[in-house]
């Protein structure tokens, strides 16, 4: 009797735990990520952007969460932001489009909307600048080759007018 109790126990038991979601090795629970957002908004809360990125990097790197991922990718990308350098923006850029792309509905896609196009719109007059440097080079270039030609026709009108000179002079004294 003892016998067939215990492994009713243990069967109830063992079906209970089956009913359990597996979670699979290697990836985070919602609540998990969540703190790793909080962990990351104490963070950025003391002044340590490096730390509050290195989180965020982490709670964007895990399957995406709607209400977590799609915060982590907005505020990663803010961080992106500050960091200054065309490498960042364009980080940032790619983190926006990401954001669009997989939380289309969020609060936070609607947020980042100005900021991307803000965003496209720098890289579009990076490009721009890139294109007028080149094109300022070129007439530099051309301007350079300008004043070459200059000097050469001087130097050619003053040959031509010695060479008339000594013509006149050697029409004169054969006369």
């Amino acid at each position: 009797m003892k016998r067939i109790a215990g492994t009713i126990i243990i069967s109830l038991i063992l079906a209970g735990c089956s009913t359990l979601p597996f979670r699979g090795f290697g990836n985070e629970s919602t609540d998990g990520l969540r703190n790793r957002l909080d962990a990351a908004s104490s963070a950025l809360a003391k002044g340590n952007s490096q730390k509050a990125a290195s989180l965020l990097g982490e709670v964007c790197a895990r399957s995406s969460v709607t209400g977590v991922t799609d915060e982590a990718l907005f505020r990663l990308a803010l961080l992106k932001l500050s960091e200054d350098e065309p490498a960042g923006y364009e980080e940032s850029r790619q983190l926006l489009a990401r954001l669009k792309t997989e939380f289309p509905r969020s609060q936070w896609t609607t947020l980042s909307s100005p900021l991307a196009g803000l965003l496209n719109e720098l890289e579009g007059l990076e490009n721009e600048n890139l294109r007028l440097a080149n094109r300022y080079r070129e007439l530099q270039n051309i301007k350079g080759l300008n004043q070459s030609l200059i000097r050469q026709n001087r130097d050619l009108q003053q040959t031509l007018n010695r060479l008339k000179a000594a013509d006149l002079e050697l029409e004169r004294k054969s006369r």
